[in-house]
């Protein structure tokens, strides 16, 4: 005889709403801020247990977004800041010269990166959606759940690269074309100091710089000095 799933999870849920009443009604569970609650309540009830008590309005659902924000970029509120912050740049790393180098480059060359700062967008998109669904697919657990589990992190990621494909291209941008104008600067110095050499040149040593043409023979004219 198979196990009924639905009265399974009927149990579950009433096992985790009196497993609730009873910690929240006790002097411990009272006597913690808002975030340690929290906490006690992430350690204790599994996601299922979490996603009941939400539905039920027993705790904030907004940590849930935050703990979205905090997987993404290896986060924890028991930490430092200085680990949390070591931990959002380091994710972003990575971002900087995917985007910034390129555009720094064209810029550097050519003088700007219009034409390449056009696709970064879509880019920034695509490449985002792909690194949140990885993100997704490893903090979801063991059965992965698209919709509920991946898509936040989907949108998080796209947004974040989306971002980033306008922020460093246009930085990039910025310094490519100083070097671009200090090269040419450069250039038009030394150009202006080499023709300023060739004037004080004396004119003998010019002329004998000067490539003569060749005369141009007629159509009749014996070159080989041949007599006819």
């Amino acid at each position: 005889m198979g196990i009924d799933k639905q009265k399974l999870a009927e149990s579950i849920k009433s096992a985790t709403d009196v497993m609730y009443k009873t910690l929240s009604e006790s002097k411990f569970f009272k006597s913690l801020n808002n975030e340690e609650k929290y906490k006690v309540i992430k350690g204790t009830f599994s996601d299922n247990g979490q996603d009941n008590l939400q539905k039920n309005n027993h705790f904030n659902p907004m940590s849930k977004i935050g703990d979205l924000w905090k997987n993404y970029f290896g986060m924890d509120e028991s930490w430092s800041f200085g680990r949390n912050a070591l931990a959002f740049m380091l994710v972003q790393l990575p971002e900087v010269p995917a985007y910034f180098i390129p555009a720094y480059t064209q810029a550097k060359n050519a003088g700007d990166a219009k034409a390449l700062k056009k696709g970064e967008g879509y880019r920034g998109l695509m490449s985002g959606a792909l690194e949140g669904l990885a993100v997704g697919a490893i903090v979801s657990g063991k059965n992965m759940k698209f919709g509920k589990e991946m898509i936040p992190y989907v949108c998080i990621g796209a947004s974040m690269q989306f971002l980033s494909s306008k922020i460093f291209p246009w930085v990039g941008e910025k310094f490519g074309s100083l070097q671009y104008v200090k090269k040419a600067s450069k250039a038009a110095l030394n150009a202006n100091m080499t023709s300023q050499q060739l004037e004080k040149v004396p004119v003998t040593t010019q002329q004998k710089r000067v490539i003569q043409k060749p005369q141009i023979q007629g159509q009749y004219t014996n070159s080989s000095n041949m007599k006819i």
